[in-house]
């Protein structure tokens, strides 16, 4: 798989790992005729080039990802514009929206006495997109 369980961190919220392929991906039916804006919270990752270098996808294609802190200020939106259904393959019903990280890390490499083997990329809260306006 792409993502791992779903879990929740030291304050409660809910993610999920990216891992442990560097991109992972979820399906959504939109209208992708349309220009979209497509966002995720980036809420966790266990290296400084993990979180700096986490960007966004869609059909394969990395895009330029702006960074915006979250509302709550805790964690931070990636968000990315994609013109035209011929950038999101020419399909019109639905798109391929995910996060690539420039790697994964195996948990015990980098947290020294923990046993956890997952090779994890960054921790997401949500993934989506909606029409531009």
């Amino acid at each position: 798989g792409e993502w791992y369980a779903l879990e929740r961190d030291a304050v409660g919220r809910a993610f999920r790992w990216s891992g442990p392929a560097r991109t992972a991906h979820v399906e959504l039916v939109v209208d992708a005729a349309r220009p979209l804006v497509v966002e995720a919270l980036l809420l966790h990752a266990l290296t400084p080039d993990q979180w700096a270098g986490a960007r966004l996808v869609v059909e394969g294609v990395a895009l330029p990802t702006e960074r915006c802190a979250a509302g709550d200020g805790e964690g931070t939106i990636l968000r990315a514009l994609v013109e035209g259904a011929a950038a999101r393959g020419g399909r019109l019903d639905a798109v391929r929206v995910g996060v690539e990280v420039p790697r994964t890390v195996v948990v015990a490499d980098v947290a020294p006495g923990s046993a956890d083997a997952r090779r994890l990329g960054v921790g997401i809260a949500w993934l989506g997109a909606r029409p531009a306006s």
